[in-house]
């Protein structure tokens, strides 16, 4: 690995249109590589203020994206 430094991420623009899904989700920093997903075992009109908190906590320490997911099995299928 000579000439290259360990450790650095190519960082490019994400698409227009990312994220191309509607959902219940937060956007932030588009060149993180992480995603923060809170399942739901209510309706989502119940989600607990807590919950909230989190999904907002996430954006704000720097995630992609975070939100809450109630469909897992359709909603997995959306994030891969």
């Amino acid at each position: 690995m000579e000439g290259k430094s360990k450790g650095k991420l190519l960082k490019v623009k994400p698409p227009t249109d990312y994220p191309s899904e509607e959902g219940c989700y937060l956007r932030g920093n588009h060149f993180s590589p992480v995603a923060v997903v809170i399942m739901l075992n209510y309706p989502r009109e119940q989600t607990p203020p807590e919950i909230e908190q989190l999904v907002r906590v996430a954006i704000e320490k720097g995630a992609a994206l975070a939100g809450t997911l109630q469909t897992s099995n359709i909603g997995y299928l959306e994030m891969q």
